[in-house]
């Protein structure tokens, strides 16, 4: 059994989201079945018997029956990984002029179809992307007219649906947005483009001048990283941790969106931390914003030397821990 697909398949992360953009899940599940009849437990048997017999007598038996299991599961791994690339997708034009078509149907899911020009009217005869989002596998729908004067049109009504962030490039686009169910997102670098605003539609203006190209690497996976560890000091003794940082994404933001960290504690002489941290990543302007809090039972030792700038240390007190002090909170 595959338990770390994404891990598995990191490498063509980005090249799997470009080329297979326009796929839906029956044509994942398609392909699995193609392969499944094609590479059945017959021929997987007389491939792994041409191995050396050195290597067969050893793992052969093994590798063959992890073949004959992985092959009767593709559909599924098919489909979670389907569903990961399926939550934000990116539909890419060219640096010619393209017709964006963009329906918001009644039941939430949305239909995309992207053309060649005629004449600034509507789709042409070559329509070279058509699919059909559905709300429970997308979040949002990214659309890059890269060059050219494109046209984009979204219309249609729903209750609730899909957001779609329009990026038009450089180039002298028409956009006008009619639907209701969900935002619409406009993103014009030029300042000729043709702007027709809806109920939902919002014209972004971002600091990041970049967020108006096109990126095929830009794309970033939800993280977390967990840190245990073991320390001494003369104070807990021995400290048994686990820090726990999660990042989460968002398109226009750099490095990260959001960041938890978690933090737990426990020492031999007794004591006891719990601590979590939040930090918003350019939440105003490339300013970030910070809260946190924690428990801790008792707290760390101080330093108290008495009130006033005139205190005096005394050394063979301090060296008796007089001064040493904590506290619950």
């Amino acid at each position: 059994e595959i338990s770390g697909l994404r891990s598995l398949m990191w490498q063509a992360r980005h090249l799997d989201r470009f080329l297979a953009a326009d796929l839906d899940k029956s044509d994942w599940i398609e392909a699995a079945n193609f392969v499944q009849k094609r590479i059945d437990n017959k021929v997987i048997e007389k491939a792994i018997k041409q191995m050396p017999a050195e290597v067969y007598d050893i793992s052969g038996h093994e590798i063959e029956a992890k073949l004959k299991h992985r092959v009767g599961d593709l559909e599924k791994y098919a489909i979670d990984y389907y569903e990961m690339l399926a939550e934000e997708v990116d539909v890419v034009g060219s640096n010619e002029k393209e017709y964006f078509d963009v329906r918001r149907n009644e039941n939430g899911t949305v239909l995309v179809r992207v053309s060649n020009l005629v004449d600034s009217q509507g789709l042409g005869q070559n329509i070279f992307y058509n699919r059909v989002f559905l709300p429970e596998e997308t979040d949002e729908i990214r659309l890059y007219g890269l060059d050219g004067a494109d046209v984009f049109k979204v219309h249609g009504n729903s209750n609730e649906s899909i957001l779609v962030r329009i990026i038009g490039g450089p180039g002298k686009d028409k956009i006008s947005d009619s639907s209701t169910g969900a935002e619409t997102l406009i993103y014009e670098k030029s300042t000729k483009g043709e702007i027709q605003l809806g109920e939902e539609s919002v014209i972004m203006f971002p600091s990041d001048l970049n967020l108006y190209n096109y990126n095929r690497t830009a794309f970033v996976y939800n993280t977390y990283f967990p840190l245990p560890y073991i320390a001494y000091n003369v104070d807990k003794q021995f400290m048994f941790g686990l820090n726990l940082e999660f990042l989460t994404q968002k398109f226009g933001k750099k490095d990260y969106n959001i960041k938890h960290t978690i933090s737990a504690e426990l020492a031999t002489a007794g004591t006891f931390f719990l601590g979590y941290d939040m930090r918003l990543h350019h939440r105003i302007g490339s300013w970030d914003i910070t809260m946190g809090g924690f428990y801790a039972n008792p707290n760390d030792f101080l330093y108290f030397y008495g009130l006033g700038n005139e205190t005096v240390k005394d050394e063979d007190l301090f060296d008796q821990g007089y001064y040493k002090t904590r506290f619950k909170s």
